[in-house]
């Protein structure tokens, strides 16, 4: 299984987000931005931090990543555009250039490409990618992922380690590659890898999360309340983790916890706008 960082959800051109009128995050942003620029508005690109989601497909994990629109006024006023409500950190916001937008728009096309086992297409939108903006790491785990899924090892590997050159810290391209080295057997690397990945996982609630929602989802309960659980010890202030536990309570008939549980899901839900 390997990981794939992409925005969920289809990604399309400006033109065909306003005719279409749908698209994620990522078309809504660029049709935003192209509008905003059109009249005359100062608007840039921000990559933001939002709680991971994992989206399992057959043999692939994709993980979402997130990005809004910054606009500043003619007195230096700041506002952020945004169209996705996840909650995520402002100091956290990076500003990103036209040419990260647009190799974020190729990665899309190219992991969406991936999910729909079109590796030929894909490996094209993942080029175009690198071509306007090399240095992104996920794109190169992403490229990683396909050369695995066509058991090419040797370039897949490549392809993680040029990832892990762009960011040390990727935490995907780290997993990716330790799956790939326990997958051929290669132990001395796999090594290597293995105690720093596995404390990352332990140390990330939203990893225990989705084992929670897994184990619900194959009504494994006991599990899915031990991951859970997990979850919630480590970042107690999430909303989704105390909804999941409560559902869990409630398939193993503990009716009140699980009244607690959605309490304390409520308290820490983000209020209507």
């Amino acid at each position: 299984m390997g990981a794939v960082k992409v925005e969920v959800a289809s990604t399309f051109t400006p033109p065909v987000t306003f005719r279409e009128r749908q698209g994620n995050c990522l078309s809504a942003t660029m049709l935003f931005v192209l509008l905003a620029r059109e009249a005359g508005l100062d608007v840039a690109y921000q990559l933001v931090d939002v709680p991971p989601t994992w989206s399992d497909e057959p043999d692939i994990i994709v993980v979402s990543t997130h990005v809004n629109a910054l606009i500043e006024t003619r007195t230096g006023r700041e506002f952020v555009v945004d169209f996705n409500e996840a909650r995520y950190d402002e100091r956290e916001a990076l500003q990103i250039d036209d040419d990260y937008i647009l190799a974020l728009f190729y990665n899309n096309l190219g992991a969406e490409a991936l999910i729909r086992k079109d590796p030929e297409l894909s490996f094209r939108y993942f080029r175009a990618a690198i071509d306007a903006d090399p240095g992104i790491s996920d794109v190169w785990s992403n490229v990683g992922v396909l050369y695995a899924r066509q058991e090419l090892d040797v370039h897949a590997e490549a392809a993680y380690l040029q990832a892990l050159v762009a960011d040390s810290r990727n935490r995907t391209a780290q997993t990716n590659l330790l799956n790939l080295y326990e997958a051929r057997g290669d132990q001395e690397a796999a090594n290597l890898l293995r105690e720093r990945v596995r404390r990352y996982q332990e140390r990330n609630p939203y990893y225990h999360f989705a084992i929670a929602e897994r184990a619900y989802a194959e009504q494994r309960f006991d599990d899915a309340l031990t991951a859970v659980t997990r979850a919630v010890r480590i970042k107690r202030d999430e909303q989704e983790f105390h909804h999941l536990r409560g559902l869990v309570y409630l398939e193993l008939g503990r009716e009140p916890e699980a009244e607690k549980s959605f309490a304390r899901a409520l308290q820490y839900a983000e209020p209507a706008t």
